[in-house]
């Protein structure tokens, strides 16, 4: 007997459909996205570090809504990206 995944069984009943996945048709709905449309939707991510005078500055670029539904979907929010942007001495 196979196992689902935790969050797959957890997920499998909200049914998310994502818009915005589609570049010929940004207004298409999709339930199943493929890992190359999402990796697409994420091409535009960008972390900066930098070290200036003994102090570390990170800085990422804002999300899109997508971007913030995919990762919510999963139930990880975009605080977990968020966090990426920290500064330290």
């Amino acid at each position: 007997m196979t196992t689902k995944p935790k969050v797959l069984t957890e997920r499998i009943d909200d049914f998310v459909l994502l818009t915005g996945l589609h570049a010929e048709n940004p207004r298409k709905e999709t339930a199943s996205p493929t890992a190359e449309r999402i990796l697409k939707a994420c091409s535009h991510i960008t972390l900066t570090i930098i070290e200036l005078a003994g102090q570390v500055f990170h800085h990422v670029t804002p999300l899109s809504s997508l971007q913030v539904r995919m990762l919510e979907f999963p139930g990880l929010g975009p605080e977990i990206y968020f966090g990426l942007e920290s500064n330290s001495e």
